[in-house]
């Protein structure tokens, strides 16, 4: 109703361990509570009972205030509850100890092999941002086909100036995820960048369950992600592919997308 009540209240009855009852009012509202306790096979039930009553206009608000008074006193109780059965395991009682978050958590023991890749595109100068919107609605249609093995996906925005997209997937394993990537459309979205990277920035960073995190950085005109944190490497030998960049030794199911031999045919033998 907008309209703060502020209450004195009177104890009125008090039965040890079992029942306490105190009254208030407040211009034209006044109650009657009371807390009765009685010992049940499972422990200690408490019980709490109020009668209010509010007159003139303000009784038009009555369900209002029942569903609001349901709501604290369901707080309180359970505050209560939390209280006591911290104080019966012999923890101090402080208030940091009742909580009131809902909160819960994944049981992952089902995806043993679970991957998660985040991967963004920026644009690093004008014609960038025809290539992004080019590629865009390609990549949507892409894995709303639900490739095998990809389990979410997530759009995202890093920012808007300068425009940075990207996203974040859930896949089965690395397996299925090397066969999506390895393969049309991808594969040709991903020689074609190789080749020309349009004005844009590309890059992705993996992680995985059994242990082990890899990332690549194509033409990002700035640091992203752990770019900002670990030292920067050349992506050759050992850190040429991303299975072998995260400690994966076995080999991959389908052939990669460019050799690195062919990929650094045009560079002198010096390096």
């Amino acid at each position: 109703m907008g309209r703060k009540l502020e209450l004195t209240n009177e104890y009125v009855h008090y039965e040890p361990n079992t029942k306490i009852t105190f009254t208030g009012a407040s211009g034209p509202s006044s109650f009657e509570a009371a807390y009765l306790t009685d010992t049940t096979a499972d422990g200690t039930r408490v019980t709490c009972r109020m009668r209010m009553e509010q007159r003139g206009l303000f009784k038009l608000g009555d369900p209002l205030v029942v569903a609001g008074l349901r709501r604290e006193f369901a707080v309180n109780l359970e505050n209560l509850k939390g209280l006591l059965e911290t104080k019966a395991d012999g923890h101090l009682p402080t208030k940091d100890r009742v909580m009131r978050v809902d909160r819960s958590t994944i049981d992952l023991s089902g995806y043993p092999d679970l991957v998660v890749v985040y991967l963004g595109m920026r644009v690093n100068r004008p014609r960038g941002l025809l290539r992004m919107l080019g590629l865009g609605p390609q990549i949507n249609r892409s894995w709303k086909d639900k490739p095998d093995g990809l389990l979410l996906h997530e759009d995202f925005i890093w920012s808007l100036l300068p425009p940075h997209a990207g996203m974040r997937q859930y896949w089965r394993d690395l397996d299925s995820l090397e066969r999506w990537t390895r393969s049309d459309p991808h594969r040709l979205w991903w020689r074609t960048f190789l080749r020309d990277s349009g004005g844009t920035g590309f890059w992705h960073e993996t992680y995985f369950m059994r242990g082990g995190v890899e990332a690549i950085y194509d033409d990002m005109a700035e640091p992203t992600g752990l770019a900002r944190v670990a030292p920067h490497v050349p992506a050759l030998g050992a850190m040429f592919s991303a299975r072998r960049r995260a400690g994966d030794t076995t080999p991959a199911t389908v052939a990669p997308v460019v050799l690195e031999s062919d990929y650094y045919a045009d560079e002198p033998e010096t390096r």
